[in-house]
């Protein structure tokens, strides 16, 4: 049951892949490895959209496209 409810609408959302032994390793990786080029290069670059090859790489086979 959400905290706060307006004009009567709830929305009930799941994401993710369950518990933490879930999720592919190569997806764990890329975090790790995510979070530790964030806090090597704290201040901006770019637009911010790109990320790091080796985090593009774990990742692109989990990605989905759409047409």
């Amino acid at each position: 049951m959400p905290a706060t409810r307006l004009a009567g609408i709830s929305v009930d959302f799941e994401a993710g892949y369950g518990t933490a032994a879930d999720v592919p390793m190569p997806l764990r990786q890329a975090v790790l490895l995510l979070a530790a080029h964030w806090f090597e290069n704290r201040e901006p670059v770019g637009d911010g959209v790109e990320l790091p090859l080796t985090v593009s790489a774990l990742i692109a086979r989990y990605r989905r496209h759409r047409l």
